[in-house]
């Protein structure tokens, strides 16, 4: 029996005791861009109209063409889009490069995208990041009124 006790100790430690330059930590940037396509889930808005809070998922208001694209962030601050099954126009790629720059700043804690035809560079806040979801939340204006947008992407869609 001692034996036994022995040998699943030995087991154990034989498991754990790997060496930890074998595990890679990888930054939010890295993670991003390194795990393959971001489908979006849903996106809402609230704001306070009138004094009465608001709040509504805007993502049913894409057009299919739209909704089922899939979104590959690059090292280097690069995006693709997939246009998949359903397309806007039949003439148009199947994917594309959007001339946008991306960078996770602020400790990787806020997404930047400087989009070309605007002035300033769109800051998102990365609420959430991992093998899940990648949420992410801004502030703009809707109907007249300072509004909290938020939208979820998953790996699958």
């Amino acid at each position: 029996m001692k034996n036994a006790y022995l040998f699943c100790l030995i087991v154990v430690l034989g498991f754990t005791a790997c060496d930890d330059d074998e595990y890679e930590i990888m930054t939010r940037s890295e993670y991003l861009a390194e795990n393959g396509c971001w489908y979006l889930e849903d996106a809402h808005v609230t704001a306070n109209v009138d004094g009465k809070e608001f709040s509504g998922k805007i993502s049913q208001y894409l057009p299919d063409c739209i909704e089922d694209n899939s979104f590959t962030f690059h090292p280097g601050g690069a995006l693709t889009i997939n246009d998949r099954h359903i397309k806007c126009d039949k003439k148009d790629p199947q994917q594309f490069d959007v001339p946008v720059k991306w960078e996770l700043i602020e400790r990787e804690t806020r997404l930047s995208a400087s989009i070309p035809g605007l002035g300033e560079n769109i800051i998102f806040e990365v609420v959430q990041l991992d093998g899940k979801y990648l949420r992410l939340k801004w502030y703009d204006t809707y109907l007249n009124t300072p509004s909290t947008f938020q939208v979820r992407f998953s790996h699958r869609h």
